[in-house]
């Protein structure tokens, strides 16, 4: 037997648990010696691929988690999206009973009542609206409007969060005429 048989055979366990360590001095048959795999065990080939990977799939991953709770929480506003017609006397009640932002919450009141005064200052216009309650109520319009009376009945739209309290009456902000 030779003795590089030899040697070889004594050093075939270091290379099975060490596989990505080169023998210096030996030669792979068959192999460029420009690759740049050369000397480099399949584990460590597979472990750099994962590692150039990583970063692009880590993004990739986070995307798509924002994309998902994007879709639910539009999913969950749209479920909970309601439209309801209520009087100037229920929201009054509402408010003066402090269930106001309880039973409105997210929704979109639909208010017909009549006017029972109009205050313009600036480039606003807040309307007054007659009720069966000591507690009073009114809508707030970020524009100026001319076509609204005394007496009139209008039919008004604003969103149950805007709402306020004021001393005696609820006020509905960014209400927009129908």
């Amino acid at each position: 037997m030779s003795q590089k048989g030899a040697i070889l055979r004594k050093i075939t366990p270091f290379l099975t648990v060490c596989p990505s360590r080169s023998i210096a001095g030996s030669t792979n048959l068959g192999a460029d010696s420009s690759d740049p795999n050369l000397g480099r065990s399949p584990y460590d080939q597979s472990m750099a691929i994962l590692r150039l990977l990583k970063y692009p799939l880590l993004i990739v991953i986070a995307i798509l988690a924002c994309l998902a709770c994007f879709f639910l929480g539009s999913k969950h506003a749209l479920a909970h999206l309601s439209i309801r017609q209520i009087t100037p006397t229920q929201a009054a009640n509402a408010m003066k009973d402090d269930h106001f932002w309880s039973s409105y919450r997210e929704d979109t009141l639909i208010i017909t009542g009549e006017v029972l005064s109009v205050n313009k200052s600036g480039g606003t216009t807040i309307v007054s609206f007659k009720t069966d309650s000591t507690y009073g109520m009114e809508c707030s319009f970020a524009y100026s409007i001319d076509t609204i009376t005394k007496g009139q009945t209008v039919r008004v739209t604003a969103i149950a969060n805007s709402g306020e309290r004021e001393s005696s009456s609820v006020r509905l902000n960014n209400c927009v005429l129908q």
